[in-house]
């Protein structure tokens, strides 16, 4: 074997920390990737306030308005 090819011990420490900091880049990628795709959907917040006072204005709040009103 000669010198040049020699792999030392402090050679084999450099390679397994750098392949160990790749794994790591490409795990995180792949977990971010798995997240956007199956992660679940985020439901739009609803104002129930300026959405009941809409349908006031629009349909006056007599006493069926009152008693139908929007349950959260």
């Amino acid at each position: 074997m000669s010198p040049e090819t020699m792999i030392t011990f402090q050679n084999a420490m450099l390679l397994g920390a750098t392949c160990l900091v790749a794994g790591m880049f490409c795990g995180a990628g792949a977990f971010a990737a798995a997240l956007e795709i199956f992660d679940k959907e985020r439901e739009p917040q609803m104002d129930y306030e300026a959405i009941q006072a809409e349908l006031d204005n629009e349909f006056g709040t007599p006493a069926e308005v009152i008693a139908a009103r929007m349950v959260r």
